[in-house]
């Protein structure tokens, strides 16, 4: 893989691990949305957009990275496991927001990792969590939507 694939994959692991929509990446980057489009096509997309090093300096400070994070391998370091990726411990600083102003509350496990599991696997989750919740907090405890 060249350099600039690498660098394509750590920016579509960093949309993801932050739970992004393109568009929010767009913004934060100070970017077009089309333009953040083609810089995510595939190799050998017509139209695709490399990644320069100013994207990549711009990228590195909007989302308060470590100088060297593109350069690091796929999935090292990843903001949502360490609060931000600057190279403090995981437990070193609160879990990055998520989309809809919302923090994530694991810090072991991203938002793309959560979400590739199956929806009984969330559920289960979730109720497991329920269960280690006092008995006192059961009027914090948001109402669930009915389906």
């Amino acid at each position: 893989m060249d350099l600039t694939e690498h660098w394509r994959q750590r920016l579509l692991e960093l949309k993801a691990d932050l739970a992004l929509t393109q568009a929010a990446l767009a913004a934060k980057l100070e970017k077009s949305p089309d333009y953040v489009s083609r810089l995510l096509y595939e190799p050998g997309k017509k139209g695709r957009k490399n990644l320069g090093l100013q994207t990549l300096r711009n990228a590195t400070k909007a989302f308060e990275l470590q100088p060297d994070w593109f350069d690091l391998p796929l999935g090292a370091a990843m903001p949502s496991a360490q609060g931000k990726a600057t190279g403090q411990a995981h437990n070193a600083a609160p879990p990055s927001p998520i989309s809809r102003g919302v923090a994530w509350p694991f810090v072991r496990v991203t938002p793309h990792q959560y979400n590739r599991l199956s929806a009984d696997q969330r559920d289960h989750i979730e109720r497991t969590i329920l269960l280690l919740i006092p008995p006192d907090s059961e009027s914090a405890r948001p109402k669930r939507a009915s389906q």
